[in-house]
């Protein structure tokens, strides 16, 4: 084949070319150590690279943000229920204080104030928030744990009704020391005989204490038609309903209605208020008989009724509350309930319907982060996961027990002034009797304040261990978040490492290519500069 000398050109040309674009790559390489400066430079560079970069932004998201959020998250609830703990193992101790025999009435009394406030600390750092996000109420985080003075003074004309369902059993059932009977002055008609025959004494009830105090009495009530719901409306209050079911057969089922109707085997509930019944006979219903005493929120069970409980141990008991007071906790961030707006009025016992917004159980309310992928991190801890009720109820009753004791102070104090008034030996020693009387039921009733006390105690450490738990539960979601987080880190240094090893040349290796090729580049210039000087005529 005959070779031309434009045809030498042309491929010196291209050389040339090509070996200075070999050394312009190699030179951005050395420059930047980036092995391509567009993804046609190379493609499998660029989209794993793409790739790479897409991972780490993720591992980003998710260590700088999503991480650090549930860390802080759970880092402040944590905190409280730490507060929480150490406040409980306060009242302990003052619980064991006051259930010690040598304490005076007003030592019991500063004691009880004590409780009081810790009771409220307690359920004010379950109203904890982070970043104004409630920590314990589920989903609601807008909505704060407790009721305060702000918004219980909206309610004037309308009235928040709660008709709530809690969920009992059989171990809530508990033995309740009471006083019944008791002697009162009667202006002087009653013997030191008829003092002596009213004699207080103790008996036992088997009771069920709910989570709420002050509840409704009425058992039904017809609303008045008003514009939003014309024609009446019946709506049941108080006690509703008390449903005791067998897990094992749940058809062995019993519904008792609070309205009085007599259910299956006979049972009843009366409802039964403290300030309208003798000393002592709210505690003492018959045999088939549920007593339900709306002021301190108790169901006394008698003999044939608790033997029916007995054999059903799950229990819901469906009663309404529209009084409340603040600190007083918010139902839907404890039981399955429904809240009814109604227009009452000046005695809060007509009205007609306004709305109605029904609340499920709170316990499947769980905040989860995702971090990690396809991870997802349950951050909250429930407060009635963390926080029982009882703790509330049972510095209500302890309370009850120390004015009980008061009351009787004051009882012994006025019979006192009478006998230093009077003149007549006989109303004396009717007096005396009486005085007698009443400083034993002052006794019987003391008793009885250090049993509260002393069930204080197991109240205290049946929290404490309630919020063990809890911490237990949290710490160990807590444990996982940091393993995932170091195993973030972990994924996110290699894949930090791959990109660079994917995306960057060694800076030795670089070097080295480029004098190479700028080697390579000088010896086609020299060597062109020499083929193309000479042509055919210098042969001739």
């Amino acid at each position: 084949m005959r070779v031309t000398n434009q045809m030498m050109t042309t491929n010196m040309l291209n050389n040339i070319n090509r070996n200075k674009n070999n050394v312009n790559t190699l030179g951005y390489q050395y420059a930047t150590q980036q092995k391509i400066q567009k993804p046609s430079d190379d493609p499998v560079v660029a989209v794993r690279s793409l790739k790479f970069r897409t991972q780490i932004t993720e591992l980003t998201q998710y260590l700088e943000k999503n991480i650090p959020d549930a860390t802080n998250w759970m880092d402040t609830t944590e905190s409280a229920m730490d507060s929480i703990t150490e406040v409980l193992e306060k009242m302990n101790t003052y619980c064991n204080q006051g259930a010690n025999d040598t304490l005076e009435t007003t030592d019991r009394s500063t004691i009880i104030e004590t409780l009081e406030e810790y009771k409220s600390q307690i359920y004010k750092e379950a109203n904890s928030d982070y970043a104004g996000r409630y920590l314990f109420t589920g989903y609601r985080t807008d909505t704060p744990l407790l009721y305060d003075n702000t918004s219980l003074a909206k309610e004037t004309s309308t009235k928040t009704v709660y008709t709530i369902k809690e969920e009992l059993s059989f171990s809530d059932i508990t033995s309740k020391t009471y006083v019944k009977g008791g002697a009162k002055y009667t202006d002087g008609t009653t013997t030191a005989d008829g003092y002596a025959a009213k004699a207080a004494s103790t008996s036992t009830a088997n009771r069920l204490q709910l989570s709420y105090t002050n509840l409704d009495k009425d058992q039904s009530r017809t609303d008045v038609a008003g514009p939003a719901t014309p024609g009446t409306v019946t709506r049941d209050t108080g006690i509703r309903s008390i449903t005791f079911t067998n897990p094992s057969n749940p058809a062995d089922t019993v519904t008792v209605a609070g309205d009085g109707t007599a259910a299956t085997g006979g049972y009843t509930i009366k409802t039964v208020s403290l300030s309208t019944q003798p000393q002592g006979e709210c505690y003492n219903p018959t045999a088939k008989e549920i007593i339900f005493i709306p002021e301190t929120g108790e169901l006394v069970f008698g003999s044939e009724a608790y033997a029916m409980a007995q054999t059903r141990s799950n229990y819901t008991a469906e009663y309404t509350k529209t009084n409340f007071e603040a600190d007083d906790i918010i139902p839907e961030h404890y039981f399955e309930c429904s809240a009814s707006r109604i227009v009452v009025d000046a005695s809060q016992s007509t009205g007609y319907n306004e709305d109605k917004t029904n609340y499920r159980n709170p316990e499947t309310q769980k905040i989860n982060y995702e971090i990690n992928f396809s991870q997802k991190l349950t951050v909250n801890t429930l407060a009635k996961d963390a926080v029982p009720t009882t703790i509330s109820t049972k510095i209500d009753e302890i309370i009850r027990a120390v004015n009980d004791v008061y009351n009787m102070d004051d009882k012994i104090s006025e019979v006192q002034k009478l006998i230093a008034t009077q003149t007549d030996a006989t109303k004396i020693t009717d007096l005396t009797e009486l005085k007698s009387q009443l400083e034993t039921e002052k006794t019987l009733k003391k008793t009885i304040l250090r049993e509260n006390f002393s069930s204080g105690l197991t109240m205290t450490k049946n929290a404490q261990n309630t919020v063990s738990i809890a911490l237990a539960n949290h710490g160990s979601r807590y444990q996982r978040l940091e393993l995932t987080e170091s195993r973030l880190k972990d994924q996110k240094t290699s894949f930090t490492e791959l990109l660079d090893k994917n995306d960057q040349v060694e800076l030795e290796d670089s070097v080295i290519n480029y004098k190479q090729a700028q080697v390579v580049y000088d010896a086609s210039l020299s060597c062109a500069s020499t083929v193309i000087t000479k042509t055919l005529l210098d042969y001739l």
